[in-house]
């Protein structure tokens, strides 16, 4: 189950950006059960796609100017702008 769920995330992820909710959803699960199984590193392959389809939403958001300037300075912890 828990392999079926890490590569129903992994081609949904494929389709593009508009569906990373839904593989997120597939991914995050294939990593709960993972966990709970306390089976392999907590689904590494899952985890290195999600961290992809963060970084690419997160990209996404500067290149839109989507308000991510307010996000990004609040997460400023060294207080230099």
């Amino acid at each position: 189950m828990q392999a079926y769920c890490g590569d129903v995330g992994n081609v949904i992820h494929r389709l593009g950006p508009k569906h990373y909710k839904e593989a997120s959803s597939w991914l995050l699960l294939g990593i709960a059960i993972a966990r709970w199984m306390k089976i392999g590193r907590d689904d590494a392959h899952g985890e290195m796609i999600m961290g992809k389809i963060y970084t690419e939403l997160e990209n996404s958001r500067d290149l839109l100017g989507s308000g991510c300037n307010e996000q990004n300075e609040s997460r400023n912890v060294s207080g230099i702008k």
